[in-house]
């Protein structure tokens, strides 16, 4: 080859890959157990794990396979990845919607083309000046083959397969071996499925073996237990009997007893029942998240009532809405909070902070407006 032709298929190559990488390649989204190191201090330990096939697949169905594996872990925002493979990065765009027969005839393609633009690894880390990922990679975080990447950074995955086995080796300061066995199971099952059914969407294929099937869908969701046919301030009051002088509350430097806490809601669930609050009306909560918060749940709740609570975050017009519409028959707030409320026919003295022995003061109401 001539020096001017080299130097041609060099532009040629170099101007494919830039068109490849236009957009940065995304981190791939990968079960970690541990984040990435913020130093590292030297290699990365690596490990590997071998585990059975059911049938050995062909080099772009195996490929092909682990590619979409990587689409599942990453779910609907996976739809750009890039795996090391050969030494090259292979950008591969898909969705859930995509056959498994489409994506091979894809990945066959990308494979191809990225074959016939090679150049060195070294050189496309260069051409393409990529940031970082997350524990120092370049352009790729995964990869597929015996020997994946050179010179650019460490795998945080890569899988092999040799007949019927596939191979992970992979960074043991991130996966336990555990997880590595899980991942093995997704990619076998995933294969098995996607060589019998190939006309099936990605996200249609099954990755979840029998035995980590029922763990999730039956093992993890046995949590059926009696449920005694009380009310919460029932059960609450219960509690209060079985544990009076044990801490229910803690927010910040406010801590109550099951005792001082039901103390507290009963004074304030009284004011509310003498001011209306009862089964079928609803008492507005305006009152920031605190101690006084819980304590103002609780006394509703005591008082038969619903309570409503209000974001004074909310713009005014808003608030005001809520309060026309649920029609509450007073509004519990706090010193701090009341002059943040538009003004409404429901009013309400300001509350101060449960830290006061005093605390709860009576609600002041007015009348409900008559119905539109």
């Amino acid at each position: 080859m001539s020096g001017n032709t080299r130097t041609s298929g060099q532009a040629t190559a170099a101007d494919y890959w830039r068109r490849r990488f236009t957009a940065p390649a995304p981190q791939p989204a990968l079960p970690l157990d541990l984040p990435h190191p913020t130093r590292r201090d030297g290699d990365a330990p690596r490990a590997r794990r071998t585990a059975p096939l059911e049938t050995a697949p062909d080099g772009t169905a195996a490929l092909t396979a682990f590619v979409a594996l990587l689409h599942r872990y990453g779910g609907a925002t996976a739809t750009a990845l890039t795996v090391a493979h050969e030494g090259l990065p292979l950008r591969v765009g898909t969705d859930g919607g995509t056959t498994f027969a489409a994506l091979c005839a894809q990945v066959a393609d990308v494979r191809a083309q990225a074959a016939a633009h090679r150049l060195p690894t070294a050189d496309l880390v260069r051409l393409l000046a990529p940031e970082p990922f997350r524990g120092g990679a370049l352009l790729c975080a995964t990869g597929f083959g015996h020997t994946p990447w050179e010179d650019a950074g460490p795998l945080d995955l890569a899988l092999s397969v040799d007949g019927a086995e596939v191979t992970a080796d992979y960074r043991g300061d991130l996966f336990t071996p555990a997880t590595v066995d899980r991942v093995l199971g997704h990619y076998r099952t995933l294969l098995a499925d996607a060589l019998a059914r190939p006309d099936t969407p990605l996200a249609d294929l099954e990755i979840l073996e029998g035995a980590e099937r029922h763990r999730i869908l039956r093992d993890w969701n046995d949590t059926a237990h009696d449920v005694p046919a009380h009310t919460w301030p029932r059960m609450f009051a219960d509690q209060v009997a079985a544990r009076p002088h044990e801490v229910a509350l803690v927010h910040e430097g406010v801590r109550l007893t099951y005792a001082e806490l039901d103390a507290r809601a009963a004074r304030l669930a009284h004011a509310l029942v003498a001011r209306g609050a009862g089964p079928e009306t609803v008492v507005a909560l305006a009152v920031p998240r605190s101690a006084d918060m819980i304590v103002a749940e609780v006394a509703v709740l005591k008082a038969g009532a619903a309570y409503l609570p209000v974001d004074t975050d909310y713009p005014a017009d808003r608030i005001a809405y809520m309060l026309a519409d649920a029609r509450p028959v007073c509004l519990v707030t706090t010193a701090d909070t009341v002059a943040d409320l538009p003004r409404t026919p429901v009013r309400s003295s300001s509350t101060p902070r449960t830290r006061s022995p005093n605390w709860p003061p009576t609600p002041r109401t007015t009348p409900r407006p008559p119905p539109a």
